[in-house]
């Protein structure tokens, strides 16, 4: 055995082993840790609003057809969610596909020309308002804070 001052290289070899082990495993618990949104998976989807929801690209084309200002958490695919900055009657608004995020922090896959992943597919979108959402005047629908509820999604060609 080869002995460089006070160590061997066979006490050297392990030492670094154990340390390239204690690292990773720091490493592999810390991205286990969930701190981004969790879907409601209790939450009753309380009705779909005419709302479309088109992929243009790396993004998201939403346009509000209807009534009331929206805003709130914005959940696509039951998995990935973003705030939702109101959104004006008869506004129509782009949203990078990028600023959505799972329980992970991790951000949705939406492609692009230096994208390593296939993209993911958007097939369903819902929102979450943060406040009570009045549809329809005084006999209109009524939306609960905190509910679901369902956006049209218009589907990409093949």
């Amino acid at each position: 055995m080869l002995r460089v001052g006070a160590l061997s290289v066979g006490s050297l070899s392990i030492a670094m082993v154990g340390a390239a082990v204690g690292l990773s495993g720091c490493a592999a618990s810390s991205m286990l840790v969930a701190t981004g949104p969790v879907y409601p998976q209790d939450a009753v989807q309380q009705g779909v609003l005419d709302v479309q929801v088109l992929r243009r690209g790396t993004g998201i084309e939403l346009s509000n057809t209807t009534g009331a200002t929206l805003s709130g958490t914005l959940w696509v695919n039951r998995w990935w969610a973003m705030t939702l900055e109101p959104i004006a009657p008869g506004r129509t608004v782009t949203i990078p596909l990028a600023r959505f995020v799972d329980r992970y922090d991790e951000a949705f896959r939406a492609g692009g020309f230096f994208a390593t992943q296939q993209p993911t597919r958007l097939v369903h979108a819902q929102l979450q308002p943060s406040t009570e959402l009045r549809l329809g005047g005084g006999d209109g629908v009524t939306v609960p804070a905190g509910a679901l509820v369902g956006l049209v999604v218009i589907a990409e060609p093949e």
